[in-house]
């Protein structure tokens, strides 16, 4: 590819050309690289990293564990996104002091960095959720657990969020237990943790997820105009309007979309007096939907002849006429 105006680096390989894109790059000597790279922290990418020496700064700290993995200087690596996700999969709050986790708790954080990111390397993406995990829990296209998302998936409880040094946490109180707020800063006077707030999901360019995943997180509102076209046209309907017309339009049909289940269908058609010989796409068993029938008659209090009793009725009636 051609490089731009914020092209600061190109490497070239036999097998792939790489370009690093920045604001502003620092240039200088080996001695610049060794210093930058001895500040770093351990990275869960990297077969020399010691889980050890990180561990011995953890342990020693008292900053939150949702501060020090986006230090640079104690995890190298993992971003905001990770940060959310790694947490949460280990069922341990952000505001958990480092001096407050045991052995074992640093231990499934390690783990748990070295596993997603090696995934997000080997897949270009960042996929937190494993495939059979996304089915499991009714959501075949989950790719993040609670980043940017309203309800958590395991649990339906609202994710909460607040700013860790300017940016933005999430966790779920349930999965997550809350801990007393911590108070990191780096300065005596100055607190970088505000004041937890439940999630509006916003229409993230940084982890996007499929319009699916965007349906069911935060409704149509979080769909670009070209995307709820393409959902309306589908569906065969009208295409106008400014953008908050078509999220309303959109979300008149989802309400629409959820089908009737066969016992509501088998209900319908009894109440209706609907012929058995009259073919439906799906039909329950007879005897199954009668006893439906008395359940929701004795539920409402409210009893419906069927066709088949009419006739009886009638035949009776008929009966009844020719003996006198």
């Amino acid at each position: 590819p051609e490089t731009r105006a914020t092209t600061r680096l190109r490497l070239v390989t036999d097998d792939a050309i790489t370009h690093l894109s920045a604001m502003t790059v620092a240039h200088g000597d080996r001695d610049f690289y060794e210093k930058k790279r001895k500040a770093l922290g351990q990275d869960p990418l990297r077969s020399d990293a010691s889980p050890d020496i990180l561990w011995s700064k953890v342990k020693s700290s008292a900053k939150s564990i949702g501060a020090l993995i986006m230090d640079q200087s104690f995890f190298a690596g993992p971003g905001n996104i990770y940060r959310c996700e790694i947490l949460f999969c280990c069922g341990i709050h952000p505001n958990r002091a480092g001096h407050d986790l045991t052995r074992e708790e640093f231990d499934q954080i390690w783990a748990e960095s070295v596993k997603q990111l090696r995934r997000g390397y080997e897949t270009g993406s960042i996929i937190t959720v494993d495939r059979d995990e996304a089915i499991q829990f009714g959501q075949p296209n989950l790719r993040r657990w609670i980043y940017n998302t309203a309800k958590c998936p395991k649990c339906s409880t609202s994710i909460v969020k607040w700013d860790i040094a300017t940016r933005t946490c999430y966790a779920c109180p349930s999965c997550q237990p809350t801990q007393p707020v911590l108070k990191d800063t780096t300065s005596s006077s100055q607190s970088l943790e505000s004041k937890e707030e439940l999630v509006q999901p916003f229409n993230s360019h940084c982890a996007r997820d499929t319009v699916a995943v965007r349906l069911t997180k935060g409704g149509p509102s979080l769909l670009t105009i070209a995307e709820l076209k393409t959902e309306l046209r589908s569906r065969g309907a009208a295409l106008g309007g400014k953008k908050a017309d078509l999220v309303a339009r959109l979300s008149d049909f989802l309400v629409k979309d959820d089908p009737v289940s066969p016992e509501q269908a088998a209900i319908e058609k009894i109440q209706a007096g609907e012929s058995r010989a009259v073919e439906h796409v799906a039909d329950i068993h007879p005897t199954q939907a009668k006893r439906l029938l008395e359940d929701h008659n004795s539920a409402v209090n409210l009893v419906t002849p069927t066709h088949s009793t009419k006739r009886r009725r009638q035949s009776s009636s008929t009966r009844s006429k020719k003996s006198a």
